[in-house]
């Protein structure tokens, strides 16, 4: 009589969760998202690692912040010609005509 009760008992839970199609499907759309999520991250850490990033230092004595890293920068020497490098100042005239008609449409 007990293994009837215990037999019947595990029937009906199985049917209860097999048999709600509403759980199965927030169940299987729960793990769909935890997927998506998941390679989302290993998307997010491929993407991170092609970047190179550097961490500054403050150095507290001279109130600088320093690169520990090796860089490099542009270091002019000399005097530069800052006219010579400023956009000339000019008018562009554009005609639609077919004897001046202009290339850059």
């Amino acid at each position: 009589m007990k293994l009837k009760r215990i037999l019947l008992f595990t029937t009906g839970i199985v049917l209860l969760l097999f048999g709600n199609r509403k759980f199965w499907d927030i169940y299987q759309e729960g793990k769909l998202k935890a997927k998506k999520q998941e390679e989302l991250a290993h998307a997010n850490d491929d993407v991170v690692s092609r970047f190179e990033t550097q961490k500054l230092v403050f150095d507290t004595e001279t109130s600088t912040w320093n690169n520990p890293n090796i860089y490099f920068k542009v270091i002019n020497l000399g005097n530069i010609n800052y006219d010579a490098l400023k956009k000339k100042n000019g008018s562009v005239k554009e005609s639609n005509t077919v004897e001046n008609a202009s290339s850059s449409q």
